[in-house]
This record gives C-alpha cells, sequence and structure tokens, in this order.
C-alpha cells in the first residue's frame, strides 16, 4: 500500500552524519559526497531536503520523492540513525535527529554572545530556525525582490557584496537590521524589504533571541571585471574545474602558489575561492601531501564547515 503520510518515526529535523559506500568504507575523496550538509525536515504533511519541498509516497520502508533528480531510496532507523539507501545506488547515507547530532557532536552547540547589552545565540545553520514557506530561504530572498528595479545597473561592479545581519526574536520577529557593507541604498532597502516579507516564515526554535548573518553575492561577471586579480580568478578557477574532473590533481597543485597570491578583496567572489580551495585540498590528498591539504582545507572553514567537515576530521586531527 502506497501512502502519503510521513510515517510516524520519521518526523523531525535529520542532519546527515556520513555518506559511505554500502560495503561501509570510505567514499573516494574527490567524489562530492564525501563532505556535504544535507537537512531532512520531515513534518506530518511536508518532506524538505535543504529546505526544498517534495511530495513523496511512502511504500513499506520506500520513499518516492516524485522527482527524476532523486532517485527511490529506502530507510531503516537503527540506534537512532536514520539510514537511506538509493535502491539502485552504491552509497548509504547515515543521519541523526538534530538533539541527538548535538549531543553527539557539541562544536555544533548554540553559541551565547553579547550583542547590544543582551545575551543573544549566534546562529550555527542547524538549529536556531526553520523556514516554513514552499520555497527554500535562499530562494524566497531571491525572488521577492523589488521587480521594478535591475540591481546589475546601479551597483558599481568592483563593490563588495551586500552584507547584514539581524536579530530573529524569541517571538520570531525580525528586528535590528545592520548594514555591514552596503552596496547602495535601493539594493539595500531592497533586501530589507525582502527579509520583512520571508520574516513570517521563520520560527525560532530556541528560548533566545537570535543573532542571523546574511552576505549576498558577487554577481559581476568576467567581461565586467576591471581587477586583473580577479580576472585571474576565473581563469584559475575555470581550469581547475577542467582537471578536477579529469582526475589530473597535479595540474592543480601546479596553479597553487599563483591563486593564494591573488589579491582578492575579503567576501568578494567567496564561492570561487572555497571552491579552488577544496579541490586544492583534494589534489594534495591525492599525493599524499596532508599537511598542504589541511591548510586548504581549513581556509574554507572549521569542522562545522560541512563542505570540509569530513576531510578535517579524516586527515587533520592531530
Amino acid at each position: 500500500m502506497i501512502l502519503n503520510a510521513q510515517p510516524t518515526e520519521l518526523i523531525g529535523k535529520w542532519i546527515l552524519v556520513r555518506t559511505l559506500n554500502n560495503n561501509n568504507t570510505r567514499l573516494d575523496i574527490n567524489n562530492s559526497d564525501y563532505s556535504k550538509k544535507m537537512i531532512y525536515q520531515i513534518d506530518k504533511n511536508s518532506f524538505k531536503i535543504n529546505g526544498q519541498l517534495f511530495k513523496p509516497k511512502f511504500k513499506e520502508n520506500i520513499i518516492n520523492l516524485s522527482d527524476k533528480n532523486y532517485p527511490e531510496f529506502t530507510y531503516t532507523i537503527k540506534e537512532n540513525y536514520l539510514i537511506t539507501k538509493e535502491i539502485k545506488g552504491h552509497t548509504t547515507n547515515y543521519f541523526l535527529k538534530i538533539d541527538d547530532f548535538i549531543k553527539r557532536f557539541p562544536e555544533f552547540s548554540l553559541k551565547e554572545i553579547d550583542y547590544n547589552d543582551r545575551k543573544v545565540y549566534l546562529d550555527n545553520g542547524i538549529s536556531a530556525y526553520d523556514f516554513n514557506h514552499d520555497l527554500t530561504y535562499d530562494f524566497f530572498i531571491l525572488l521577492n525582490g523589488n521587480s521594478n528595479s535591475d540591481k546589475r545597473n546601479i551597483i558599481n561592479p568592483d563593490s563588495l557584496p551586500l552584507q547584514f545581519e539581524y536579530i530573529l526574536t524569541v517571538d520570531n520577529k525580525i528586528k535590528d537590521f545592520k548594514i555591514i557593507n552596503s552596496e547602495n541604498n535601493l539594493a539595500d532597502n531592497d533586501y530589507i524589504e525582502r527579509f520583512k516579507k520571508a520574516s513570517k516564515y521563520f520560527k525560532n526554535t530556541t528560548d533566545k533571541d537570535v543573532l542571523l548573518r546574511y552576505t549576498g553575492v558577487s554577481i559581476t561577471s568576467y567581461p565586467e571585471l576591471t581587477n586583473k586579480d580577479e580576472k585571474r580568478l576565473f581563469e584559475i578557477s575555470a581550469q581547475i574545474d577542467r582537471y578536477y574532473y579529469k582526475n589530473e590533481f597535479i595540474n592543480i597543485i601546479d596553479l597553487y602558489d599563483e591563486f593564494t597570491k591573488l589579491k582578492i578583496k575579503p567576501n568578494r567572489f567567496n564561492k570561487f575561492k572555497d571552491d579552488n580551495y577544496i579541490r586544492l585540498g583534494v589534489s594534495f590528498l591525492a599525493q599524499n601531501r596532508i599537511d598542504e591539504a589541511c591548510i586548504s582545507f581549513k581556509n574554507v572553514g572549521d569542522i562545522t564547515d560541512f563542505r570540509v567537515r569530513n576531510y578535517l576530521l579524516d586527515f587533520c586531527q592531530k
């Protein structure tokens, strides 16, 4: 019998701990699933993966998300782990419910900080709030801007991306917007209005106000660039992409010195920089140059950054 309602045992927020091969061995280091963030938010009438809503169907222990990009998978629950496995796949995912996850990995506990003469939590990316809308948080913000203005025509291509922070109160209100880096008044106000529209979908899941931070993306395209180091960053990133998918790790390493000497402003083209550091880290691992790999991964984040977490845990814990 096919059911549309989620089995009770699945309801909750599940955090991916690790993906392994079906024989319980580690993935290849250049597998994109080696270290990644994946969150299942399963409620009575919804199933979300990293905030994206699906319409699943359940048949015994099989889940079909009704999406061609997500093959059917089986699930079991064992020793508090939710274990999922694609029916025709070769890997197995291991999840823990949010409370169990933080209990086992206390580095993800919410940190209390002083902010404007009061104690608040600093958002940890997994447990401070839920965003209850059919769209993901990022897509909602992207799609709810002022359609009457073209921000690309009003932003200096050499400017830093918009950065601001705000408070999500314990009673689910957004307040205390603080612009850290301004694009211009029109763009800033546009984003503030977007977050006001989003405010009714936030649910603070803590017992305190939470400080959240937002950084936009650099939207400058290659032809618009005027800085020679930024142009070279685009070129090196394209080269690293080509080499990486051919497993030409030595060629990637050959670009390391030039890449790390580029003078790029902080918070500008972060995705390019982080992706390059991750692929350089993997390339160093492939050559058994562990110390250099760890330096590359740590340029992206620490063990609370899911993009590099498993690399740091497996190779950089001394």
